[in-house]
């Protein structure tokens, strides 16, 4: 007579924080090791000015990747070192955030030369070591949100009624 071993596959909670941005489907699910991540009730977070790169290990998109940025399974699920703790009863997945970047055209308005173009990344200064363009006549003032030429002098100070100053 012998007898036959049982095996259950480790199962393990999982919690997405979605790092900044907003999380529109559930915020936990259970994994099975060695099994695809589950996908129902899942949803991609949003945050405005960056896409989403998918859930990873550690934060930043370090570590392993569990899901892709659609919310599929990018991996098997794997015990987690973390859960090796035996305090520890779930285990994070962090969002991973790739700031949009825009190409900002710098119209010089009559002016001429100078730099017609920079790449600007959500979030973060706009780039410098552009260079300024020349207009005979004119002191070249900056860069302006809104095309505006209202420019008033109040106690020695230049002061600018336009929109928000970019480049200067």
């Amino acid at each position: 007579s012998y007898v036959i071993a049982s095996w259950a596959a480790h199962k393990s909670t999982v919690v997405f924080d979605p790092q900044g941005g907003n999380n529109y489907g559930v915020t936990r699910v259970t994994a099975t090791y060695d099994a695809a991540m589950p996908t129902e009730g899942v949803q991609a977070p949003q945050r405005q000015g960056y896409t989403f790169g998918g859930y990873y290990s550690k934060a930043n998109g370090q570590g392993t990747q569990y899901y892709t940025a659609n919310m599929t399974s990018a991996r098997t699920w794997i015990i987690d070192e973390r859960l090796l703790d035996p305090q520890v009863t779930e285990v994070t997945l962090y969002a991973k955030w790739i700031p949009l970047t825009y190409t900002v055209t710098l119209d010089s308005q009559g002016g001429t030369g100078g730099s017609t173009s920079v790449t600007a990344t959500y979030g973060q200064k706009l780039p410098s070591g552009e260079t300024a363009p020349t207009k005979p006549g004119y002191e070249f003032r900056g860069y302006y949100g809104i095309k505006n030429d209202e420019w008033e002098e109040y106690q020695g100070h230049d002061i600018y009624y336009g929109g928000k100053e970019y480049y200067d």
